[in-house]
């Protein structure tokens, strides 16, 4: 009776170790990623890079989650940058919420992410429509998203289409009353809070609007 060769199942033992070691493998893969996002999460955000980011970024492919951290920390970065670097942060953070976007195309949490860097980019309105029509879309019962939404949409008030601004109206209108009290604060401090008591209903801004 023949027997294999020795060269014949070397390869296929090979094979079958790697297959046993793979499930190990991509544990402790995911393990070391996220160690790096906590670690890169929980860190003082400052003008230099994030090297926890910047490390789960280099050893990790599709992964939404770091795209979302890296896009949240650069948002931060921005805001403690001086001016002329300000939108370069901002721009990168837009770009990561928008390849964690392509990875989740349905989650609108992605979505808003990039919204707000681009209504602190001040994006064209066309810019600032097209991403509320989106999320008017998306999301027409995430209510968890009211007050961050809502509050976007006033930012870029004027550059909303009047159904849009119809529909934030009624968004605000029906949300739960500790979310549109927040919201009205951030309407009077940004100086929208006319627009706001001219149009919704007055039984619901009447102790806003006095």
């Amino acid at each position: 009776m023949a027997t294999p060769r020795t060269s014949e199942v070397r390869p296929r033992l090979l094979a079958v170790a790697a297959l046993l070691l793979l499930p190990a493998l991509l544990a402790l893969h995911f393990g070391l990623v996220s160690v790096l996002l906590a670690l890169g999460s929980s860190a003082a955000v400052s003008t230099g890079n994030n090297v926890w980011l910047s490390a789960a970024d280099a050893i990790s492919r599709n992964n939404p989650e770091v795209h979302v951290a890296i896009a949240r920390y650069e948002r931060q970065r921005a805001i403690i940058t001086a001016d002329g670097f300000r939108d370069i942060h901002l721009q990168e953070s837009l770009a990561r919420w928008q390849k964690a976007q392509q990875l989740r195309p349905l989650w609108p949490y992605y979505q808003l992410g990039a919204f707000d860097a681009e209504i602190l980019l001040d994006a064209p309105a066309e810019v600032i429509q097209q991403r509320m029509n989106t999320l008017m879309t998306l999301a027409p019962n995430e209510r968890g998203m009211d007050r961050s939404l809502l509050e976007l949409a006033l930012f870029g008030w004027q550059k909303l289409t009047p159904e849009q601004q119809v529909w934030s109206l009624e968004r605000l209108d029906s949300t739960r009353y500790e979310t549109r009290k927040a919201v009205l604060q951030t309407a009077a401090r940004i100086g929208v809070k006319p627009v706001l008591c001219s149009r919704m209903s007055w039984k619901k801004v009447r102790t806003f609007c006095r």
